[in-house]
């Protein structure tokens, strides 16, 4: 019953639908970072740490297994939104 990634981002192309909004927690960043769709992330962190095992983290899954695999982004814009941290990243040129 579910619908894959890559049917979705194929329809959403077809529809001229280029941006998206991912809300969906770690597993669904996860699968679209492994699966190159993601071109650009915003990200607004609180000043706060919860830590521990069992916090929630913004990607899951498996991640990749060696540093050469990992997604390279750059920092394009930083700065403070009423005491939170917003920053915007672009993938790197080349990136899959």
């Amino acid at each position: 019953g579910k619908l894959g990634l890559g049917k979705l981002m194929t329809q959403l192309g077809r529809m001229h639908i280029d941006s998206v909004l991912l809300e969906g927690g770690g597993t669904l960043a996860w699968n679209m970072l492994r699966g190159g769709y993601v071109n650009e992330t915003r990200i607004f962190m609180a000043p706060k740490i919860i830590g521990g095992k069992t916090a929630p983290s913004p990607v899951s899954g498996n991640g990749f297994e060696k540093m050469d695999m990992a997604k390279t982004f750059s920092l394009k814009e930083l700065r403070n939104v009423d005491g939170d941290i917003y920053a915007r990243f672009v993938r790197e040129e080349g990136e899959t």
